[in-house]
């Protein structure tokens, strides 16, 4: 409150101004999981993500940084956040790949920095091979009765679906890139002079599959 006299001691009006003293910086902001399982794939990357989170008051700037940019959002009513990214807007491939979050209010205090990992993989895996079955691609009775392997090579850790006869089952290559599925009799579709066993193969960032279909039909006999 400010008061003026003069010079025979008349007094002024009273002169008010408020302020306000904030000096209370908001929480970290929170960021919410990626793409359903904070792996982006080459469909997801096309399509564009969201990143989304939460802060703890309405109106706070939320900055965030992915890839070495820096773009905003501010928050809602309900403190929610989010930001949509095109494809071209997310970063290259990477099996790390940090977003890094802050809040900043109204009065300029900035939270501490929140952060995510991400994995960008965007390249379907290559091309899985199927190992020649039962010695030689010819399935015979005795075979057939005591069953078999059908294996391959793939990438580590790769999702491996084998189709045959129009049944389709599934394994994970182990950490070299190996995957075998046993075949007892009753698996066994119904003799063929040609009978085609189709693999694919899907990365844990469920990348496009790349198929491969037994060069050399399997016969049932």
């Amino acid at each position: 409150m400010l008061f003026r006299s003069d010079a025979t001691g008349n007094m002024s009006a009273a002169t008010t101004r408020s302020l306000v003293i904030d000096t209370i910086a908001p929480t970290a902001p929170t960021i919410a999981m990626v793409a359903g399982d904070d792996r982006i794939n080459a469909s997801e990357k096309a399509a564009g993500i969201t990143v989304r989170g939460g802060s703890d008051g309405a109106g706070n700037t939320i900055n965030i940084s992915w890839g070495g940019v820096n773009r905003s959002a501010v928050s809602g009513a309900n403190g929610a956040w989010s930001l949509a990214y095109s494809g071209a807007q997310i970063p290259a491939d990477a099996d790390v790949s940090w977003i890094f979050a802050t809040a900043t209010d109204a009065a300029g205090n900035v939270s501490a920095q929140a952060s995510r990992v991400v994995q960008i993989d965007t390249v379907a895996p290559g091309t899985p091979s199927i190992a020649t079955i039962a010695g030689n691609d010819i399935i015979n009775a005795a075979k057939k009765a005591v069953g078999f392997t059908i294996s391959g090579t793939d990438g580590a850790n790769n999702l491996i679906s084998v189709t045959w006869g129009g049944v389709t089952r599934t394994t994970i290559s182990d950490g070299s890139g190996a995957w075998s599925l046993g075949y007892g009799s009753t698996l066994v579709p119904a003799d063929a002079a040609s009978s085609g066993v189709s693999v694919t193969a899907t990365d844990p960032a469920r990348s496009e599959e790349h198929t491969s279909e037994l060069q050399s039909p399997c016969n049932l006999v």
